[in-house]
């Protein structure tokens, strides 16, 4: 046996290849061609995209330059800012006038409002007086106690005397004056004779009802705030609720009228007679009102 003979795999090797090329396995020609190609693309890539960045900075520069030029050209800058000052002054001025206006036409459109409501709410109130006066009882000499209207429409007048007693109710088949939740504010009812009267929940805010005559009226609930009450004539009558805060009641007569001191002691009572048996107040609150110049009276037992 020759040991000095190369072997085939020895033979086919060259001579002048390193050990990395004699081991390495035999290459594709189409994979080789491919990775060529991508080295190709990414060096063509790489170059352009430093070209587009300074292309786009010699764009904007060029840009800069020309507004800087412009600007530079200009011969009166300061008449420029002037102008633009007094552009801006105008746009200013312009938008705080259209403001003005709106909120003038706001004002102006608030206040007709107001008065139409108020022309309305005058028209409404002068109405409500015409309604009550024409249904106002007329008053004669030989009528000095009357009391409610009959079916008929006749003044009722009792063939005995009131009997003036805050325990006494109202005749529920005695028809009323319907004037309930009326707005009569600050109107003249001074005077009239108005019993039984239903004026729960009117407004009788400022009204004049001095001297009127309003026995076994009702104001549950009414607003009587500063109203003219002066010598009116409320015996029976029904104050329930009613607010009658600043209310002059001097020399009127609530004779059988029940009260409580929350309802009076905001009014004005000078020599205002109230029932002796009211039995909605204590010694102490009846004490209260007579301080503040209110009169209790004892009613008499009727002459048989």
């Amino acid at each position: 046996m020759s040991y000095g003979k190369n072997t085939p795999s020895e033979e086919n090797t060259p001579k002048d290849a390193s050990p990395k090329e004699q081991d390495a396995p035999d290459r594709n020609p189409s994979i080789e061609s491919h990775t060529e190609q991508e080295k190709e693309v990414t060096q063509s890539t790489s170059s352009a995209s430093p070209a587009r960045s300074e292309w786009l900075r010699n764009f904007w520069r060029e840009i800069t330059n020309k507004l800087r030029d412009f600007w530079r050209g200009i011969p009166n800058k300061q008449g420029l800012r002037d102008v633009g000052i007094s552009v801006l002054a105008s746009i200013v001025v312009g938008s705080s006038l259209a403001w003005a206006q709106i909120t003038d036409s706001r004002t102006q459109a608030d206040t007709a409002i107001r008065a139409a409501n108020t022309q309305a709410a005058t028209a409404e109130r002068l109405e409500n007086l015409r309604y009550v006066r024409d249904r106002a009882q007329v008053a004669t000499s030989a009528n000095l106690s009357p009391h409610c209207l009959t079916a008929d429409g006749t003044i009722f007048t009792p063939g005995t005397p009131t009997t003036k007693s805050s325990t006494d109710k109202p005749d529920p088949s005695i028809p009323e004056l319907p004037f309930k939740d009326f707005d009569l504010k600050e109107q003249n009812l001074s005077g009239l004779w108005l019993n039984c009267a239903n004026f729960s929940g009117a407004n009788l805010e400022g009204a004049d009802l001095s001297n009127a005559v309003l026995i076994e009226a009702k104001f549950d609930g009414a607003n009587l705030r500063n109203a003219n009450l002066q010598g009116a004539i409320l015996e029976l009558a029904q104050l329930g609720g009613a607010d009658l805060r600043g209310a002059d009641l001097s020399n009127a007569d609530l004779s059988g009228t029940p009260t409580d001191l929350s309802i009076l002691e905001t009014a004005t009572l000078h020599e205002t007679i109230l029932p002796e048996d009211n039995l909605a107040l204590t010694p102490q609150q009846k004490q209260r009102l007579q301080d503040l110049g209110a009169t209790f009276t004892k009613e008499e037992d009727p002459e048989p």
